[in-house]
C-alpha cells in the first residue's frame, strides 16, 4: 500500500513519519536531498535509482559511504524488486534499517568532508585577484 500525504511542514512530525515508514522512494530521476538525510538519520530504507546528473546521486552516494553499495539498485527493475522486497520481507527491512543506523555515523560525523569544504571556501575567499 502506498500513501500520499499532504505536505508536511513541521520538522518533527516529517522525522515522526519517516520513523514509521516501511520505505522511502526516491523518486527517479531525482535523490532526497535533505529527506535523504533526515531518513537516514531515523533508519527508514530508501530505494534510489542513481542516474548521470549530481541530483540523481545523493542518496546512493551516502549509501557507498557507508558501505551499503548492495541496497543500490542498478536498474529499473532492480529498483522495483527492492521496494517490493523491503515492503514484503520484514527480516530484509530489518536488517536494512539496523544497517542504516549503525553506518550512518560516517554521514553526520564526516570531518574530513567538512575540513575539504573549509579548505574550498578558504580557495575562494582569499585568492588574490
Amino acid at each position: 500500500r502506498i500513501r500520499f500525504l499532504p505536505r508536511v511542514t513541521q520538522e518533527i512530525d516529517i522525522l515522526n513519519l519517516m520513523n514509521i515508514a516501511d520505505v522511502l522512494l526516491d523518486p527517479v530521476p531525482f535523490s532526497g536531498g535533505i529527506t535523504t538525510l533526515d531518513a537516514l538519520a531515523v533508519g527508514t530504507p530508501i530505494i534510489t535509482l542513481p542516474g548521470y546528473f549530481p541530483h540523481s546521486l545523493l542518496t546512493a552516494a551516502c549509501y557507498r559511504l557507508m558501505g551499503m553499495d548492495m541496497f543500490v539498485p542498478q536498474t529499473k527493475k532492480d529498483y522495483v524488486a527492492m521496494a517490493l522486497k523491503v515492503t514484503h520481507d520484514h527480516v530484509f527491512a530489518d536488517l536494512f534499517r539496523q544497517t542504516i543506523l549503525t553506518n550512518c555515523s560516517v554521514i553526520y560525523e564526516n570531518r574530513e568532508s567538512i575540513r575539504e569544504l573549509e579548505h574550498q571556501l578558504k580557495n575562494i575567499c582569499f585568492k588574490k585577484l
